[in-house]
């Protein structure tokens, strides 16, 4: 019945329904008694149908091809059905993306990022597990964002971390990593090319929730973890023998080595009196020192008293003579102080001199003045007469306030007229940029329309007239009015940038590169592309994003003998970056152009014989190479027939034409208009510019009649005022009587202090004499002084000479007593160092010679007898030594090591004996079943369990198959069977650990596509009887075609996927017809069949 009410895929709706057919075979009582424990009232499964970890539902929004999609498979086992590129491995992607599994499981995608829909930001995937309960479900959910490839998990609603999510996966048993338990398309190859060794541990995974793996794990890593153990072990023994070998051999040296030591222990001894010797003798040199310093200091005494009896007479003499320079200091003061009263007075007596000179001058100069204004005045009485008639003479100025008043107000009013016409005119060069503006942008659409671009342009508008949204034109625009905007060049559409003058090549290209290609735009930098992209979802376009151009022209010469021409990319002419992109959007570098004259026969024997060709097109038919995904040496061919093109076609839309160029026709009526409109405000402007400049003319006129008579009357007044100020200052004349008055009584002032300043001067200079008389004396006393004290310092330097150099003395014996005393400290510090007194040790000094000589000589007398004893190595006894510690060094690690490898390889054996007995009995488990499903379709097969004993990580689990009668039973590997046995193979081994597993559910994808009908029909068979029994884990089978007339029971879910723009309503009809159709269950409702 249906289980998927919507769904949505990237062009068309997906949807996903439910078919559970009756089966046309009777069934065993045990499968018909199953069916009806599990038989329900209502269209949907209980949760407490579904084993533990079991999916309920699955939900994806914005999943690869999915844009909403919701399935709810059975409890058993569900056949998902679809044809290719419909969805149906996107079912598995969101199993293993939504359980917390790694996306190189699937073979596919490496980036979480690129699971989101094309073309959306974000998508999630909601799935809904089985808990165990009668109505708990766990629902995980996990959000994906495109741009920063970040996920968010939920569990149930609440956020949690991806390690959450991996542990509850864990607590449920699911192992998505396990080939037995989640086998997707692109790794089903994977399963036949695993190792023994590796089936034993995907096959252990999956029994009793890995239990038997971690044992097997375990041991191991203990295997691993003892074996340098081992090895030290085993290596300390070798070592210990062979040490103890060596030291007997070396016995007899020993003991005359030991002989020999003893003699030089002697020697060593004798030695250590030497240091107490040298000692001795610093003591000694110490005690020397110090009697020298003694009598130093008895010299130095006796010369301080003689030093004494000279010191006062020195005294006396030095303070004698600091006496005379102090009173010499005040005599040449004085003196000083004479010489600058003298020399004031003479400077006062030359300036009263200068003084007198100058007021007789000024008497002189203003006499001359006096002389000279007299015969100024007459002329400027003349000046003031001539200024006051030319006043008196000059017209008033005329009184023409109201017509200048009459004149401002024409100007003003020619002024607002002319700023209206103005504004009007402006208002309508406004109105005419509009119609412009538009007229341009149509001339332009006609342009387009008439150039190649935009006939091209038009007809992928028309070729995507059906798809929602697109709209070419909008978008090309975008991009030319964005174009300074962008980091680098973006260049599009794709149509626009090719050209093909071939008409068959043209076929090609539209035949093989997909519509939406060609109406794409390529950007050169990730930011433009992202740019590009947001604003492009309105328009329907698509962006590709190309930063490395490393597309290279092809060389087809070695194809040329099979009729190979070229291959696509070289029909047509474009940029590298162009045909890069065709590449990657249409691969047309994988599609080669034929001689028209090569026959079919001739291109089928081409595409199988050869790998470089897996496209081959002629003038009228497509043939396209197909390699089995599990099988590669497995070729299908198939072939179709080449269209005309249409987007290459160029051919305008008349109507719209037509439509344009009308448009621009009434546009040019309106810009006509505005134009006339236009003109004629200029005439009018022009004609008011005219007037308003007259009427100003005449309002400036009359203002300056006025003002100009106004000016010249102010500069009269202004030259008779200067005038009367000039004769003013030529009648004032100087008062010559006051001023020969006032130099009189200045110069008799002035005669007055010239005396006083002449006795100041004589007075000056007979005191200078005096002081220099005064001066000389001092200086002559203070000389005889100096040399007094001379005489006497000289005595009392000699006296002190000789004081310091006892002092000197008296230093060095300081400094020898010092330094004995630190060699007597030093010596005494590097006997205690090297022979430290002991009374055994002094008792022993007190037998050895006394003196250093003697000890030298008994010294080397004993060391000439132990040089006299002969052995073979002086290093016998330290190696003898050496090895004896390593023996006993090495032998109590020895101990430790063996115990620790004893309770070690107690434990291994402890989890042995717990994890190969269950294995033994698992893998004969699995061999009957194996056995069984074998014999069921006519074959035989076996497993067999090799064991390695403690070399864990080398056991092996083999699969024996033998398809034939008439051949042994073989290994089963990658090499030996076909691609549809090692299928058969596999799908009898998954369905033998049915019963035996704990996963809560097992994904195949397109398991049956290798296996010819006849086994088909029976595995199939296989896996619905397994699907039927209790305890057996929910199985998906995913596959795009079944056998007719297969046998189906209650517990077999068909899920089909359906792809096109009619599907959902289509299947919304179906799910009521369906409905309708079953029969009534226990509740009066629907029931199950």
């Amino acid at each position: 019945m249906p289980r998927i009410v919507k769904g949505e895929a990237a062009a068309n709706p997906n949807v996903i329904d439910d078919i559970r057919p009756r089966p046309d075979t009777p069934e065993d009582e045990a499968a018909a008694a199953a069916r009806a424990r599990r038989r329900r009232a209502g269209p949907r499964h209980h949760p407490s149908e579904y084993p533990k970890g079991a999916v309920v539902r699955v939900k994806l929004h914005n999943f690869m091809t999915y844009g909403d999609v919701e399935m709810e498979p059975g409890p058993r086992l569900n056949v998902i059905l679809g044809p290719n590129g419909t969805g149906k491995s996107s079912f598995v992607c969101a199993l293993a993306i939504g359980l917390a599994g790694s996306t190189r499981l699937l073979g596919r995608a490496d980036k979480i990022a690129e699971f989101v829909k094309r073309g959306e930001e974000s998508g999630y995937s909601e799935i809904t597990l089985a808990t165990g309960s009668d109505s708990g479900t766990m629902v995980v959910k996990r959000e994906i964002r495109r741009r920063d490839a970040s996920s968010v998990w939920k569990v149930n609603g609440v956020i949690v971390t991806q390690e959450r999510v991996k542990r509850e996966m864990k607590a449920l048993g699911v192992q998505l990593d396990n080939l037995c338990q989640f086998l997707p398309q692109d790794r089903v190859v994977e399963f036949a090319k695993m190792t023994p060794e590796q089936l034993l541990l995907e096959t252990e995974k999956t029994i009793e929730n890995g239990q038997l793996h971690d044992k097997h794990a375990s041991l191991i890593e203990m295997k691993q973890g003892i074996a340098d153990l081992e090895r030290d072990v085993s290596s300390k023994r070798a070592r210990v023998e062979k040490l103890k070998l060596e030291n007997a051999s070396l016995e007899r040296d020993v003991d005359r080595f030991n002989e020999r030591e003893k003699l030089v222990k002697e020697a060593e001894d004798m030695k250590k009196k030497r240091p107490w010797l040298e000692h001795e003798k610093a003591r000694s040199k110490w005690g020397d020192a110090k009697q020298n310093l003694k009598e130093c200091n008895r010299l130095i005494a006796e010369k301080e008293r003689e030093l004494a009896q000279f010191t006062e007479p020195v005294t006396l003499m030095n303070r004698l003579t600091t006496e005379n320079h102090a009173r010499l200091q005040a005599a040449s003061k004085a003196k000083r102080d004479a010489s600058r009263r003298r020399e004031n007075a003479t400077n006062e007596l030359e300036d009263l001199a200068t003084d007198a000179t100058r007021s007789a001058k000024q008497l002189q100069n203003a006499r001359e003045r006096i002389m000279k204004q007299r015969g100024q005045l007459a002329a400027k009485e003349r000046e003031l007469q001539r200024a006051k008639k030319a006043l008196a003479d000059a017209p008033e100025p005329p009184d023409n306030a109201k017509e200048l008043a009459e004149a401002k107000k024409a100007a003003n009013d020619k002024n607002l007229e002319w700023r209206a016409v103005e504004n009007k005119r402006d208002d309508l060069h406004a109105q005419l940029r509009q119609p412009q503006a538009r007229l341009k942008s149509m001339e332009d659409r006609l342009a387009g329309i008439d150039s190649i671009r935009g006939q091209k342009l038009e007809r992928l508008q028309w070729a995507n007239q059906r798809s929602r949204g697109f709209n070419i034109q909008r978008g090309d625009e975008y991009v030319r009015e964005h174009r300074n905007g962008f980091h680098k060049p973006v260049i599009g559409p794709l149509l626009t940038l090719v050209e093909c003058e071939d008409a068959t090549h043209r076929n090609y290209l539209e035949q093989n590169v997909p519509r939406w290609a060609w109406g794409t735009y390529i950007t050169q930098d990730d930011r433009d592309r992202d740019k590009l992209s947001q604003a492009f979802k309105d328009f329907g376009l698509n962006v590709m994003n190309i930063t490395n151009v490393s597309y290279r022209e092809p060389d087809v010469s070695h194809l040329r003998s099979w009729g190979v021409t070229h291959r696509l990319d070289q029909c047509f002419q474009a940029e590298p970056i162009v045909k890069q992109a065709l590449c990657d959007a249409g691969n047309v570098d994988r599609a080669f152009v034929m001689d028209p004259k090569v026959t079919d026969a001739q291109v089928e024997k081409l595409l199988k014989e050869t790998n470089d060709v897996p496209k081959a097109l002629t003038p009228r038919t497509v043939f396209n190479k197909t390699k089995s995904r599990y099988d590669p040496s497995a070729i299908t061919l198939s072939t179709y027939g080449v269209k005309n093109s249409q987007l290459f076609t160029a051919n305008a839309n008349a109507s719209q034409r037509a439509e344009v160029v009308e448009e621009i026709k009434g546009l040019k009526d309106d810009v006509a208009t505005v134009k006339r409109s236009i003109e004629a405000a200029n005439q009018e402007w022009n004609a008011l510019q005219g007037q308003y400049l007259a009427a100003t003319k005449r309002r400036d006129f009359i203002s300056s009649m006025r003002r100009d008579a106004v000016q010249k009357k102010n500069a009269l007044q202004q030259q008779v005022q200067v005038a009367e100020k000039a004769l003013d200052l030529c009648r004032k004349s100087e008062d010559v009587e006051g001023l020969e008055a006032t130099v009189a009584a200045k110069l008799k002032e002035n005669t007055e202090k010239r005396e006083k300043a002449v006795a100041a001067v004589t007075e000056a200079t007979a005191a200078c004499l005096k002081h220099m008389r005064e001066r000389t004396a001092c200086f002559l006393r203070a000389e005889e002084c100096k040399v007094q004290s001379a005489h006497l310092q000289e005595v009392l330097d000699a006296a002190k000479g000789d004081q310091k150099d006892l002092l000197a003395a008296k230093d060095e014996c300081v400094s020898n007593c010092v330094k004995t005393k630190e060699k007597a400290r030093e010596t005494k510090q590097a006997a205690e160092s090297e022979a430290p007194m002991t009374p055994e040790l002094q008792e022993k000094f007190l037998e050895y010679p006394a003196t250093t000589e003697e000890l030298d000589e008994t010294i080397d007398a004993i060391e000439t007898e132990a040089d006299a004893i002969l052995c073979p190595n002086g290093m016998v006894l330290e190696d003898f030594k050496r090895r004896k510690q390593e023996i006993d060094a090495i032998e109590a690690d020895l101990k430790t090591g063996e115990a620790e490898l004893t309770e070690k390889q107690s434990d291994i054996a402890t989890v042995k004996d717990a994890w190969l007995p269950k294995l033994r009995e698992l893998v004969d488990n699995i061999n009957e079943q194996f056995k069984n499903n074998f014999a069921a379709i006519g074959c035989a097969g076996e497993v067999k369990l090799e064991e390695r004993g403690d070399a864990f990580d080398a056991y092996r689990l083999e699969l024996y198959v033998k398809f034939r009668a008439a051949t042994d039973m073989h290994i089963l590997d990658a090499h030996r069977q076909s691609g549809g046995e090692r299928s058969v193979s596999t799908m009898l081994y998954l369905i033998s650990l049915q019963e035996l597993t704990k996963a809560p559910f097992r994904v195949v994808d397109e398991i049956n596509q290798g296996m010819d009908p006849v086994n088909e029909r029976k595995i199939f068979k296989r896996m619905t009887n397994a699907a039927s029994r209790e305890d057996t884990p929910q199985t998906f089978l995913l596959t795009p075609k079944l056998l007719n007339n297969l046998e189906y029971t209650e517990d077999c879910t068909v899920l089909c996927i359906f792809n096109g723009p009619w599907i959902a309503e289509t299947a919304k009809q179906w799910r009521g017809i369906q409905s309708l159709l079953m029969p009534m269950g226990a509740g009066g409702g629907p029931g199950t069949p």
